[in-house]
């Protein structure tokens, strides 16, 4: 193979792993950010945790490493959380 052949084949390898991870990350988005709530409003309202310990030791570690990207909110009225990702 020549250079460019080179040059061109992995060029499209790295485009593709770039879109699988582009893929997987909107698929994962959703699905940590549902199993963030669930965990939150079960250790808040149930639990009577303290809401930022109980997202630091029990959902952080699970949900990495989408923590930064993770935005909850508490709904004191109706016992409810809700958390989206990206």
């Amino acid at each position: 193979m020549t250079a460019k052949r080179v040059l061109a084949v992995g060029l499209a390898v790295v485009l593709l792993l770039l879109a699988a991870g582009v893929w997987f990350a909107s698929k994962a988005g959703p699905a940590g950010a549902g199993l963030a709530a669930k965990h939150l409003c079960s250790l808040a309202f149930v639990s009577g945790l303290e809401r930022g310990f109980a997202r630091g030791a029990y959902v952080d570690p699970f949900v990495q490493p989408m923590t930064r990207f993770l935005e909850v909110r508490y709904d004191d009225a109706v016992r409810s959380v809700e958390a989206t990702g990206f």
